[in-house]
């Protein structure tokens, strides 16, 4: 026979490569996909911007620039601050969505028919023209510098001077604020006119619709209204002109500044230590209360020296204490006799005593209220 094969009991175990570890792991359990872990904005809607300038950025559009559109004696100049994108982009005047010059412009009867920033050029025939005071195109106008502004509002002079136009229009408190340096100022008609020129200023908020307190184009209405009056009398289509019509005294725009938003934000400091200031302290002993006719007040005594006043009851004050019916005050006793008090402020002082030991004091009286002694040992509260 052939010998059998014996296991190897020599006690080394035999040590698995990591090749064959795998090979088991797979024959013995099933394959399992890692799968990754969902997350709630996975499945939100991903909003996509909007192309507002059909592939442009943002710093190509500010490389742009709006013409004005100026000629000699007009009636209006429509004065702004600078370019906006929008504005910028489609080449053309307060063409900002939401805007409200051109619906204003038609609805104040300027124009005789609705018209849109695409025919902004078209206003010269209604004796209207365009304008900024700085041409650089900005997303805002806190991107200008100082002085920019200044280097504008020189140009802006000049152009009124050579174009000179019969009325220029400040289309926002800020941009006329910038432009003269005055910060006290009323809507409408101003009562002066451009330094070595004879064009009225007028100014009106502004057209844009983040002008929060006239949020609707009804609201700016009547500031539109005011400058065709205006515009009619110095061209001559009418003979007189109210001031009242054309100025706007009583309307004022609140206008948000850093200054006062950090001063609302800080709070006044706390006062720790206060001295204690005791009130004043009147003389008790001065006042005079209603007595009977027969009492005489004592005297006031000097300050420095406490005399303990004199107690009395007033029967206004607590109203009437009864006392039992033919007390004799005389004898301390009842009787018949005519000398019988029944009400009790008739009794003389000298009979009133403080109440007896370890009874109460009624409410409202002090330690120094005296009850009439009676055979009952005192009379009961007053009521």
């Amino acid at each position: 026979m052939e010998p059998t094969m014996n296991p190897d009991f020599s006690g080394k175990r035999k040590i698995k490569t990591e090749f064959e570890e795998e090979e088991n792991k797979d024959s013995i359990t099933p394959h399992i996909k890692k799968v990754k872990q969902e997350k709630i904005t996975d499945h939100l809607v991903v909003k996509k911007k909007r192309d507002r300038f059909n592939g442009m950025t943002e710093e190509e559009v500010m490389q742009r620039t709006l013409p004005d559109h100026l000629q000699p004696n007009l009636d209006i100049v429509i004065i702004g601050f600078n370019p906006g994108l929008t504005a910028a982009y489609v080449g053309h005047h307060y063409a900002g969505p939401g805007n409200h010059f051109w619906k204003c412009l038609h609805l104040s009867e300027l124009i005789p028919e609705p018209m849109t920033a695409y025919d902004d050029s078209k206003l010269l025939k209604h004796g209207i023209g365009f304008t900024n005071i700085v041409h650089r195109t900005t997303r805002g106008s806190g991107d200008l510098t100082k002085q920019e502004i200044r280097d504008g509002g020189k140009q802006l002079h000049e152009k009124l001077k050579f174009y000179a136009p019969k009325i220029a229009v400040f289309n926002g408190k800020g941009i006329y604020e910038i432009y003269s340096g005055q910060k006290n100022f009323i809507f409408g008609k101003q009562p002066d006119k451009i330094d070595g020129t004879d064009v009225t200023i007028f100014v009106m908020p502004s057209s844009s619709a983040r002008c929060s307190q006239l949020p609707r184009a009804i609201d700016k209405v009547p500031f539109y209204v005011a400058l065709r009056k205006l515009r009619d009398y110095l061209v001559g289509k009418t003979k007189t002109l109210n001031e009242a019509e054309v100025c706007f005294p009583d309307l004022e725009l609140k206008v948000k500044s850093d200054k006062t938003d950090k001063n609302k934000n800080q709070k006044s400091p706390k006062q720790e230590n206060i001295p204690y200031v005791p009130p004043p302290q009147s003389n008790c002993l001065s006042i005079e209360y209603p007595r009977d006719n027969n009492y005489q007040s004592p005297p006031i005594q000097p300050q420095g020296s406490f005399v303990k006043p004199e107690p009395f009851y007033n029967p206004e004050d607590y109203g009437r204490m009864p006392v039992p019916q033919g007390f004799n005050t005389d004898k301390g006793a009842f009787s018949t006799t005519p000398s019988v008090s029944t009400v009790f402020h008739n009794l003389p002082y000298d009979t009133l005593s403080p109440p007896p030991p370890n009874q109460p004091i009624p409410v409202g009286m002090s330690q120094y209220t005296n009850y009439p002694q009676t055979p009952y040992g005192y009379l009961p509260f007053p009521t």
